[in-house]
């Protein structure tokens, strides 16, 4: 098989998975950081 820059293509699928689910971690956190800041904000510039 041919190789890529990070191993042959069989290791390709695992690689995307583990570079999506890290993507989508960091959505959330990031998703639950904002609506915490914008609580906040309503709570205590009113």
């Amino acid at each position: 098989m041919a190789e890529t820059e990070h191993g042959s293509w069989e290791e390709a699928p695992r690689e995307n998975e583990r570079v999506y689910s890290g993507f989508l971690g960091l959505a959330k956190w990031a998703t639950i950081l904002i609506s915490i800041v914008l609580i906040l904000m309503a709570i205590f510039l009113v």
